[in-house]
């Protein structure tokens, strides 16, 4: 197979949805080192088929990182977010390549179309990379194409300043807003968007955000609706890490809903009082204790290597602390290493942290 047989390959069983994992391995192991024999679209559409079938390929995703810093200048607008895309979405940190994406899309923001801009926004804000700059382009893009956005390439963008933690300015925020009133009476709306509005409004309620154009009381009804309907199961490691917690003494709770609609993974009541749960503001003798897990990280593939939450950790934090809760956070990486005897002093000293 010749690179761009392998490109089209892999790119032909992803858009299938087909994930022949021993092919998948196959090609990454070959396409490794023929990185700079791809030309920038077979580079991009290669990690976005390996991002789209989820096959970890830390090594191939390293190498055309490195290669595409040296190319970046000839990605086109589609390239470009879809490889930030793939990078975000397969949980792989590239700092440097993510900045010089950045500088490229801005130097030519004026050839992005409504999807290139949502899409690339979407991609850096999922990566949980800061990119202000890149944002303050794309805002000022978008201003005067509001309406050329279909509702999900708007949606998008909403959830994309949201994650970033980036002001919208207020001029494009009454826009969306006024887009969105009009649009809610009509369209149907899917899932995702609603969910992506959800933690706009909650943003945009937010005491550190200036008060803006509220929308109606049905419409916000919707999107908490939406944000509700996925029910979460504990895993496995969440249920461990409960089980560590009740060995303490202490009262705790699974999944417990919040009425902004976030499920929290464990509760635990210091007072030894269950069953407030998410029914009454945060009190303070409860603590949110959640479980992280690998999907919730972005990971470089390097050993010993920190790995960094990615945008809807970081989100999901930071909308916890403004909702007024005391949580704590138990990766994956930190609980694994610790045996049964230690995992004791671990909860402590996390919990600690709270008095």
């Amino acid at each position: 197979f010749e690179a761009k047989h392998l490109s089209t390959t892999v790119w032909a069983f992803a858009s299938v949805g087909h994930a022949a994992r021993a092919l998948f391995e196959a090609v990454a192991a070959k396409a490794e080192g023929l990185v700079p024999s791809l030309s920038p679209q077979q580079l991009a559409s290669m990690v976005w088929a390996f991002a789209t079938v989820e096959c970890a390929a830390p090594a191939f995703f390293a190498a055309v990182a490195a290669e595409a810093e040296r190319r970046v200048y000839l990605f086109t607008p589609q390239n470009i977010n879809n490889t930030a895309w793939a990078f975000a979405s397969a949980g792989y940190v590239a700092p440097a390549f993510f900045d010089m994406l950045a500088d490229e899309a801005v130097r030519r923001m004026d050839t992005f179309n409504e999807l290139d801009l949502s899409n690339t926004v979407y991609a850096f804000a999922a990566a949980g990379h800061a990119a202000p700059v890149l944002f303050d382009a794309v805002a000022a893009e978008a201003e005067g194409r509001v309406d050329t956005f279909s509702e999900s390439t708007l949606s998008n963008v909403a959830w994309a300043f949201t994650v970033a933690n980036h002001p919208i300015p207020l001029r494009l925020d009454e826009r969306i807003a006024s887009r969105f009133e009009s649009t809610a009476k009509t369209a149907a709306l899917v899932v995702e968007a609603l969910c992506q509005l959800h933690v706009w409004l909650l943003w945009r309620d937010g005491s550190d955000h200036p008060r803006r154009r509220p929308l109606p009381s049905p419409f916000r009804a919707r999107c908490l609706e939406a944000f509700l309907a996925p029910k979460a199961r504990p895993s496995a490691l969440q249920r461990d890490v409960g089980f560590a917690l009740a060995r303490f003494g202490l009262a705790v709770e699974e999944e417990v809903v919040i009425p902004e609609g976030y499920s929290l993974d464990l509760v635990v009541h210091l007072g030894n009082n269950p069953g407030a749960g998410g029914r009454e503001a945060a009190g303070d003798d409860r603590i949110a204790v959640e479980v992280d897990g690998p999907s919730h990280f972005m990971r470089s593939g390097v050993e010993g290597c920190d790995e960094l939450p990615n945008g809807a950790t970081m989100l999901k934090r930071r909308q916890l602390r403004s909702l007024g809760w005391r949580f704590v956070s138990v990766p994956y990486f930190e609980w694994g290493p610790h045996r049964k005897r230690d995992q004791g002093a671990y909860l402590e000293r996390l919990l600690s942290r709270h008095g």
